[in-house]
């Protein structure tokens, strides 16, 4: 097709607008996903998921990304993550892994403790004969 000379037929029309056409709606689609992207897995499957979108956005800067990525982490994770003020997507996702480790081992230090059952001396046992309760009703009425 020459410029100015119309096309020959419809798919010759349809080629021409889906190329063109194409890759603005895949941008726009990966840029969608990325927004709606949840970890509900590990961080590494969320990061390989995350970098895959990534590279179909092309007019996304780091910033954002870095933004929407820390956005779809757990709250502890995001938390930590989002705290630690990552300059880079990549430093976003090291320091995310980082975090997920570091909560998971303090999760099993805290079960550990609490799985191993009361402890060895228990608490003295309450004598029933100790002191009698106090009679209140009188305090305070003067004769």
């Amino acid at each position: 097709m020459k410029r100015g000379m119309g096309f020959a037929d419809w798919p010759a029309l349809h080629e021409v607008l889906r190329h063109r056409y194409k890759e603005k709606h895949e941008r726009r689609k990966a840029r969608k996903q990325v927004l709606s992207l949840r970890c509900t897995g590990t961080d590494d499957d969320y990061n390989k998921e995350f970098s895959l979108l990534v590279l179909k956005i092309t007019n996304a800067s780091e910033e954002d990304l870095i933004e929407d990525y820390i956005e779809g982490l757990p709250p502890g994770i995001m938390y930590e993550t989002d705290r630690m003020e990552p300059a880079t997507l990549d430093e976003a996702m090291e320091k995310a892994l980082e975090s997920e480790i570091w909560l998971k081992q303090a999760s099993s230090r805290s079960q550990s403790r609490w799985s191993r059952g009361p402890p060895s001396d228990p608490s003295p046992v309450i004598d029933p004969t100790g002191p009698a309760p106090m009679e209140l009703y009188d305090v305070g009425v003067r004769p």
